[in-house]
């Protein structure tokens, strides 16, 4: 694990230098509406990185078919190319409905093609995956990445057409499906044939997922949806470089989940159900400490984050990047209770409370946007991943038996840390949030860390 853990490290490295260094480029060279305009098709080249598709349900069966892999494969490659045209379906739907006036026929039809592309994809990914080769495909999907992102910024210095960047979306799943489809090929075997007692079921685990990832989809959005539906494009583009810069920072809790899951997983289908929650709580609080202490950082210094970053004429727009760090950091409790649930086979929980989080948002969001254009949509955005603390909580009363009561402390006492940083005095906060550290680990827990540093070592 410790390999897959290091290369999943420098692809998000990769990923994420590519990401934020393409940006302050284009800021640069485009005017805020064409920005805006790209920060339409940069919403849904996001799903390449928010949505997984099937890829948790099929690690979770992948080990219990050890006798039918030929079998697994390629009923899952079938499903996936059925998923894919009923999501592009969808998503063409969608775009023609809500962007029709920012997006061609042309561009609707590219990003449509893209999400056709991307399910049989994502099977392709989630086998090699689930044979814990999470290093290599990470890895090149971060070199995909940053060969698309340099394609932006070479169209942004050309002026060429915004088709153009749809259509290397469009080529980037390609290329990654067949790299994968005959990386893996030979956990395939000669036998083409469908399982359908199989199929039964892992359609019924994914509708669970996929609802929830839809969901997920919907929350992560209806922020700059509503924003570019009810102001000028440019609005849009003033917004989006503080939002992508936030966002980004969630790639670190993505590699947790990335690479534990499928070694979580498979200790479950063992028995091994006590270590994964002893692993699962250690590596929760230490990912904690790291990423809450970047979210003060980066709240603290907004102001000049965004001026340097984005260009002085979006230095004004600075609490956006503040709120949406917050959000981030709200949104942390959901990785780690999806990691939860996911590896002991529970897809429902998740749907549930992202459904709720999903109509809250939608009849708030229009009003809260209306009366207050980016404070009110950046509001937006925190206000409904405060779901993720709820699932969390929930989470932990499914696997441990129990409700914590310190997980509704830590919850007030971090929103109490983050209103004294942006109103008060940044020091203030900065020794409150160290005292929190101090109080949420217990003497055993380095030992246990200790053991599992050791154990990766050992592997």
């Amino acid at each position: 694990m410790s390999g897959n853990l290091l290369k999943s490290f420098i692809s998000v490295v990769i990923m994420a230098v590519s990401s934020l260094a393409c940006i302050p480029f284009l800021t640069r060279h485009l005017t805020p509406s064409e920005f805006g305009h790209l920060s339409i098709i940069l919403m849904f080249f996001a799903l390449s990185s928010a949505f997984d598709g099937l890829r948790p349900v099929i690690i979770y069966y992948y080990p219990r078919y050890q006798l039918k892999r030929a079998a697994l494969v390629y009923t899952l490659g079938c499903l996936g190319w059925i998923m894919g045209i009923v999501a592009g379906a969808i998503t063409a739907s969608i775009m023609y409905l809500a962007f029709s006036e920012q997006l061609t026929v042309v561009e609707i039809a590219l990003l449509s093609g893209a999400t056709v592309i991307y399910f049989p994809m994502t099977v392709r990914w989630a086998i090699l995956d689930a044979r814990e080769k999470v290093g290599f495909t990470a890895l090149s999907r971060a070199f995909m990445w940053l060969a698309l992102y340099l394609s932006f910024v070479l169209y942004a210095g050309m002026g060429a057409h915004f088709y153009v960047y749809s259509t290397s979306l469009l080529c980037m799943n390609i290329a990654l499906l067949l790299f994968f489809f005959f990386s893996g090929k030979e956990t395939a075997g000669s036998e083409k044939v469908i399982d359908w007692l199989l199929l039964k079921q892992v359609t019924a685990k994914s509708k669970q997922y996929l609802f929830f990832q839809i969901l997920v989809y919907g929350i992560s959005f209806i922020d700059r949806m509503t924003l570019a539906r009810l102001f000028p494009i440019a609005v849009l583009g003033y917004y989006t470089p503080q939002y992508e810069l936030g966002t980004r920072s969630t790639v670190f809790l993505r590699i947790f989940n990335s690479v534990l899951y499928p070694r979580f997983s498979r200790l479950v289908s063992e028995g091994h159900d006590a270590l994964v929650r002893e692993y699962w709580l250690i590596t929760t609080k230490v990912v904690f400490v790291f990423f809450s202490s970047v979210v003060w950082i980066t709240v603290a210094w907004a102001d000049v984050i965004v001026r340097v970053y984005a260009g002085p004429d979006y230095q004004q727009y600075s609490f956006v990047l503040q709120m949406i760090m917050f959000g981030v950091l709200m949104n942390l409790p959901g990785y780690f209770a999806s990691l939860l649930l996911n590896s002991f086979g529970d897809f429902k929980q998740q749907g549930k409370f992202y459904l709720f989080g999903l109509i809250v948002g939608i009849v708030y969001a229009y009003p809260l946007v209306k009366l207050f254009g980016m404070f009110g949509a950046s509001l937006t955005f925190v206000s409904m991943h405060l779901v993720d603390v709820l699932l969390f909580m929930r989470a932990y009363k499914i696997i441990f038996g129990f409700y914590s009561k310190k997980i509704f402390v830590i919850f007030f006492y971090i929103v109490v840390v983050f209103v004294v940083l942006v109103k008060v005095y940044c020091p203030v906060s900065g020794l409150m949030l160290i005292v929190l550290y101090g109080l949420i680990f217990k003497k055993d827990d380095f030992s246990i860390m200790k053991k599992i540093i050791q154990s990766n070592c050992k592997s």
